[in-house]
């Protein structure tokens, strides 16, 4: 049977703009940002159901991803069309009439929720995440074309969602036995990859010891290394070392042996924004991204660091002043970090400053910091509180970063707040469970002082006395007249720990009533006022508190006599100087009758 020669087959080429181009608003392409595996990604929504409307949306998606100063990434752009395709999935699933832009509703949007809601659309937090696309696309719609979208919807694209706002729950910070370990582990590491790299310009010394043959082969690796920067496991120069070396001596080069004497690796990467993130707070993503002149006006053993923050839009470049004062300060480890990756920088003509070599060839930046930080796990065998292998997230390390800046500013939240508003900081850095110890013991600690503020005896030092003395008129004692301040003075109204400027009106007992504390209970009382005539009396009752100690349980000592001994040794004693404090010991010391309590002291 004959068979005719055929003829080729010719396509028609698609009209410019139409849905088939290969830049229109249903195919197009995203410029990725420096750094990236590749330097754009394709997206395909000609598959899409409802072409018009799809068609709207592709171009405000389009316009947004590719928008000036737009820091895109690849995991970015697929996040974006995923959420937009859950409204999509919507659209289909419930039959909607929405054949172009300007059918959409209110109400839609409102349906889209319910949706979300009925379907399992994540908890609050995520359901606000899958909103805000749809509605951030509309409003790129209406800034693209004023007057497109139905009136009504305006009001609807002011806000996200019906339900109230949910607080989210923040990150934890790492224990501090846990954090020291990884900072151990990450000067460890830097310290190696110091070491281990050689300089730019020079080429790594061949091992001793090596076959002659083994050592040239060695040596014609590492000039390839240099010169072309990175070099396959199955390039012929790099497996005539390995047959070579298996055969003379049975020793096996690694890969990553080789090139880790000429770059970082991914785990000296990590080790390095492990520190960095633990000296500064700088987000996880922005110390990804630093680019190689980070680094600007150096003053007086401080430096800038600029980087880029994509969350804040509008404001993206920021820059942190930050320590330069040795190789562990922050500008001290940027700059080895820019000694280190420079050769990896230049051949992959790169200004990010992370450039490093892995198993597929020289990278600008760690594309996968989830997977660096198991691997920097597992090279140091590090481990949680439970004794298994850590589980570390990068992006808490920022959390114990502001923890310690938190203990060091007191808790001011007006200086503790930076980078961030004071809303933030508190929800967000301050409110985090590491720091629930250091709150309850401030309000402990507040509350402690507010009752011995109003417990507090009035205690009336020699020079205040003396003023008194000099100027009855001026006396500020509390139920003294000052016509009586003189004989108050002298000891007319004194007890045995106090005097008393209110016996028959104690705030313990019923006015008009004699007092019915015991007789330390001066020393919580608000009439009571202390002088320096009044110290013998309290020394001794001192002395026999300490002498009860052999007597009593602790327990016991501490609910009968505690307060009372914190309050003559911490704030009464004090109050005096060091020579009336003496004097009183010596008049305590020489008098016998001071000694005698009444029952209730010794009573148990």
């Amino acid at each position: 049977m004959a068979v005719s020669r055929g003829r080729p087959t010719v396509f028609p080429k698609p009209e410019a703009g139409g849905a088939d181009a290969p830049d229109s608003a249903l195919r197009f392409t995203v410029p990725l940002a420096e750094g990236s595996s590749r330097p754009s990604q394709a997206v395909d929504m000609s598959w899409w159901s409802r072409p018009l409307l799809a068609g709207a949306f592709g171009a405000a998606l389009r316009n947004d991803l590719s928008s000036p100063d737009t820091y895109c990434t690849s995991v970015a752009v697929t996040i974006r069309l995923a959420e937009l395709r859950r409204f999509w999935r919507f659209l289909d699933d419930t039959g909607e009439q929405v054949a172009i832009v300007e059918d959409v509703g209110p109400d839609l949007i409102d349906r889209y929720e319910a949706w979300l809601v009925a379907t399992g659309g994540g908890g609050p937090i995520h359901r606000r995440h899958l909103l805000a696309r749809p509605i951030a696309l509309l409003r790129r719609i209406e800034e693209d074309h004023p007057g497109r979208l139905r009136p009504d919807l305006l009001d609807r694209l002011t806000y996200l969602s019906l339900e109230p706002l949910v607080r989210s729950v923040p990150r934890d910070a790492y224990d501090n036995a846990t954090t020291e370990a990884l900072r151990a582990a990450a000067h460890k590491q830097v310290r190696e990859a110091a070491a281990r790299i050689t300089p730019e310009g020079e080429l790594p010394a061949v091992p001793e010891g090596l076959h002659p043959s083994v050592a040239d082969r060695y040596a014609r690796v590492l000039e390839e290394i240099d010169c072309r920067g990175w070099l396959p496991g199955t390039d012929p120069v790099f497996d005539s070392l390995r047959q070579r070396a298996i055969h003379w001596s049975g020793r096996r080069f690694r890969w990553d042996e080789l090139h880790g004497r000429f770059h970082l690796d991914v785990v000296d990467v990590t080790a390095f924004i492990i520190l960095l993130a633990l000296g500064t707070g700088m987000e996880i993503e922005c110390l990804a991204q630093l680019k190689a002149d980070c680094l600007k006006n150096p003053r007086k053993g401080s430096v800038e660091i600029e980087y880029c923050k994509r969350r804040a839009r509008g404001a993206e470049w920021k820059r942190m002043r930050v320590a330069d004062r040795g190789s562990s300060s922050p500008g001290g480890l940027i700059r080895l970090a820019q000694r280190l990756s420079a050769r990896a920088r230049r051949h992959k003509g790169s200004s990010l400053l992370w450039g490093h070599a892995c198993v597929f060839g020289l990278v600008a930046t760690p594309t996968n910091m989830t997977l660096a930080a198991r691997y920097f796990v597992r090279r140091h065998n590090l481990t949680g509180e439970d004794g298994a292998p850590l589980r570390l997230q990068l992006a808490r390390l920022r959390k114990n970063h502001k923890a310690e800046w938190y203990v060091k500013t007191g808790g001011q939240l007006e200086h503790f707040a930076v980078g961030h508003t004071v809303e933030v900081a508190a929800n967000h850095y301050a409110d985090i469970p590491a720091l629930r110890h250091l709150h309850e013991q401030t309000v402990a600690d507040a509350l402690q002082e507010a009752l011995d503020d109003a417990l507090a005896p009035r205690i009336v030092p020699p020079d205040e006395e003396a003023v008194i003395r000099a100027d009855p008129a001026c006396a500020a004692l509390p139920g003294v007249a000052p016509e009586q301040a003189i004989a108050f003075l002298d000891g007319a109204q004194d007890l045995w720990l106090a005097g008393c400027s209110g016996f028959y009106s104690s705030p313990f007992g019923i006015e008009g009533t004699a007092c019915p504390t015991p007789f330390w209970g001066c020393l919580e009382c608000s009439n009571a006022v202390i002088t320096a005539s009044n110290l013998p009396a309290l020394l001794a009752f001192k002395a026999f508190m300490v002498a009860q100690r052999e007597l009593l349980t602790a327990p016991d000592w501490s609910a009968k006599f505690g307060r009372a001994y914190r309050r003559i040794t911490e704030q009464i004693l004090p109050a005096f100087p060091d020579g009336v404090v003496s004097e009183a010991q010596v008049r305590c010391d020489a008098r016998d009758d001071l000694l005698y309590l009444p029952p209730e002291a010794q009573a148990r």
